[in-house]
């Protein structure tokens, strides 16, 4: 996965009318993403401070060519005034203040069960699963371990 990646500063304007600010983030994110179909999700995390609000987001693609489409969406879209001054609205409320892409690692990562949170288990591509965790039955420490696993095989079986 290659992701775009942004952190908004929200301006003193936004900090003032918080409740405001969230709406306004709620339904530009709609209107901004509706009919961009190579965007595969979007992430948002907020860090806060006393004086400070930071918005870090994330634009997931399935690879180089989702992304190379979507800017070239994004440069049609601009040329409609229309839709370039809806966008300008966002200068009102935050400003950019980092951007760049990540990409995925080349093999998973993810913590192991017994090292995650609450012991939740994650796909190939890190989102929870759902549903109790297989258990294994505990083996004598004086069984052989061929026939206890034997036997726990005849028990899967039966």
């Amino acid at each position: 996965m290659l992701y775009l990646v942004y952190t908004f500063e929200a301006t003193e304007y936004a900090r003032r009318r918080l409740p405001e600010f969230w709406e306004w983030m709620r339904d530009r994110n709609e209107w901004f993403y509706a009919g961009l179909g190579m965007v595969q999700g979007t992430g948002w995390r907020i860090e806060t401070s006393s004086s400070l609000l930071l918005i870090h987001h994330e634009v997931a693609f399935a690879d180089d060519s989702g992304l190379a489409e979507y800017r070239a969406a994004l440069a049609a879209r601009g040329r409609d005034p229309a839709w370039e001054q809806r966008r300008l609205e966002q200068d009102r409320w935050y400003r950019i203040v980092r951007r760049g892409t990540h990409t995925s690692p080349p093999v998973p990562l993810d913590l192991p069960a017994a090292a995650s949170r609450n012991g939740s288990r994650r796909d190939g591509r890190g989102r929870y699963l759902t549903g109790p965790r297989p258990r294994r039955a505990l083996m004598n420490v004086d069984e052989n371990p061929v026939d206890a696993a034997r036997s726990q095989g005849e028990a899967a079986a039966g």
